[in-house]
């Protein structure tokens, strides 16, 4: 709750834009949805201003930008409901920088098409990416694709887990 979050220190920023946390480092704010195959990923609910359930399209699912100085961008990820590509693309503009030193966290494609993997997986070879470490709800046929796409470059992201750039 916002006034436990207050109580204790915290200060909560709801914007839908890009929020720089600090310098090199911000949020995608929403992630404009350009690919015609990605998708959100699963039926949610919400409820909205007047209280009642309607479908949730997940605008607030954002990720995390450093722009690690003259190297590249690391885009963290929580569950990608926007899709990899999308905020892959959207990192790029919001940072002008297209190295991609790492994509870390989920990609939501545990119940994906083999389709949609395929495409998910063509889409980010399209992209100068050095690193990609997925787990989570990205699902085992999708990281065995993303293995032997990037080869060596994918890596199963799993707990303690520590990256240095």
């Amino acid at each position: 709750m916002k006034e436990k979050i207050e109580e204790n220190g915290g200060r909560l920023f709801l914007t839908r834009d890009p929020l720089e946390i600090m310098p090199g480092v911000l949020t995608t704010g929403e992630v404009e949805r350009i690919t015609d195959f990605e998708e959100v990923g699963i039926p949610l609910k919400t409820l909205n201003e007047e209280g009642r359930v309607v479908e949730d399209v997940m605008k607030d699912d954002i990720s995390l930008v450093a722009n690690v100085k003259g190297k590249g961008i690391v885009i963290v990820s929580g569950c990608s409901h926007d899709g990899i590509g999308n905020i892959t693309k959207k990192a790029i503009k919001l940072t002008g920088e297209e190295k991609i030193l790492a994509i870390i966290g989920g990609l939501h494609l545990i119940d994906a098409s083999f389709d949609r993997i395929r495409k998910t997986v063509e889409a980010l070879k399209g992209f100068d990416i050095d690193m990609i470490s997925a787990g989570h709800c990205t699902g085992f046929e999708a990281q065995v694709e993303l293995y032997k796409a990037f080869g060596e470059r994918f890596i199963p992201l799993h707990t303690r887990m520590k990256f240095e750039f």
